[in-house]
């Protein structure tokens, strides 16, 4: 790792300081838009206060993907969009879909933009950035890459229990 930067603050004022010291040669560059996370547990899942910084956070994404383009690096960069967990309530980690449900977007060189039939689970997050980075994936991982996405066959699935 080259940098770790920890900005306790709201998205939009995360993703303005990164654009601001914009790296010049990256090779991953991971950001965690923590905000709505917060707002769920404090307000609610689907609140309208979760909402308010959802649409903060999309605007975030739309700024940084609008700095990618503006850099010509938009089409040779992998982007990988998801949520390490839903919740209800106030509260998550059961078995009910809306703990176990999250969004799940990948695109960038190779990715074939398409609805996946495949099922995705956090851990196959990791699996498939991995494969992209074109790293070997340890055996020990019950996460595998999500090689539907980029019009593979699907070789193995994850076999985790929801």
């Amino acid at each position: 790792m080259d940098m770790f930067v920890y900005v306790n603050d709201r998205d939009l004022v995360l993703t303005e300081r990164l654009i601001a010291d914009f790296p010049q040669d990256f090779g991953v560059l991971f950001i965690h838009f923590g905000t709505t996370d917060g707002m769920g547990h404090v307000y609610g899942w689907m609140s309208s206060q979760q909402f308010s910084v959802l649409y903060r956070a999309d605007e975030a994404l739309g700024n940084l993907l609008a700095e990618l383009d503006a850099r010509g690096l938009r089409d040779e960069t992998w982007i990988i969009i998801t949520a390490d967990h839903g919740g209800h309530d106030t509260t998550h980690g059961s078995s009910l879909s809306e703990d176990m449900t999250i969004p799940w977007i990948v695109s960038g060189p190779g990715v074939q933009p398409k609805v996946l039939t495949t099922q995705v689970y956090t851990m196959d997050t990791a699996a498939t950035a991995t494969f992209m980075l074109g790293l070997p994936i340890p055996p020990e991982w019950d996460g595998v890459p999500i090689y539907e996405a980029f019009g593979l066959p699907i070789l193995k699935q994850s076999t985790a229990c929801q």
